[in-house]
C-alpha cells in the first residue's frame, strides 16, 4: 500500500506588493524676513541722559509698568487691566520707549520706576502721572475710579 504523503501547505505564491508612493516632504511657508530695525531720530540717546529725545506725540499715552530684580510683575498688569481695556494705551516696562510719548502714566511708587526716570521723561517734553497709592491694592482702586469717571489722567484733563 502506498501510504498517503501529507500535504505540507506552500507558502502563498510570493506577490509583488505595489511600491508606496515616495514619501512628499513636507511643504512649509518660507521663513518670515525680519523686518528692518527702524529706530527713528526721537529715539537716538541724548549724551546728557539714558533717555531718547522725545518726539512728543508718536506714541499718545504710554503707561510704563516697574521692572523688578526678578522681572517684572503679574499683579501691575492685573491691577490695570480695566484702565488698558477702557483706554488702550501703549503699555510697556522701558522707560526708552515712553519717552516717545506725549502723556505717560507711571504705575507704582518710586520703588519700581524711579523719580529719576520720571524727571528724565519730564526734561524729554512727556507729561508725566505717577499713579501710586499707600499699597497695590489702593493703586488699583485709584484706577478702577478714573475708570468709572471716564479720566485716563487725574492731574490733568486730556488735550
Amino acid at each position: 500500500m502506498l501510504a498517503k504523503q501529507a500535504q505540507v501547505p506552500s507558502d502563498p505564491p510570493a506577490s509583488t506588493p505595489d511600491p508606496e508612493p515616495a514619501p512628499q516632504p513636507i511643504q512649509r511657508p518660507p521663513a518670515p524676513r525680519p523686518l528692518p530695525e527702524v529706530v527713528p531720530a526721537a529715539r537716538q540717546p541724548q549724551e546728557t541722559s539714558s533717555l531718547p529725545a522725545s518726539s512728543n506725540g508718536s506714541i499718545q499715552h504710554y503707561v510704563l509698568f516697574p521692572t523688578w530684580d526678578f522681572g517684572v510683575s503679574d499683579w501691575y498688569w492685573r491691577m490695570a487691566t480695566e484702565y488698558i481695556r477702557t483706554f488702550q494705551p501703549a503699555c510697556g516696562f522701558r522707560p526708552d520707549e515712553a519717552g516717545l510719548a506725549r502723556h505717560v502714566t507711571i504705575i507704582g511708587d518710586e520703588r519700581g520706576v524711579s523719580a529719576d526716570t520720571e524727571e528724565e521723561l519730564v526734561a524729554r517734553g512727556c507729561r508725566v502721572e505717577r499713579i501710586a497709592g499707600d499699597d497695590a491694592e489702593s493703586t488699583r482702586r485709584i484706577l478702577d475710579r478714573m475708570v468709572r469717571q471716564g479720566r485716563k489722567f487725574s492731574s490733568w484733563e486730556e488735550s
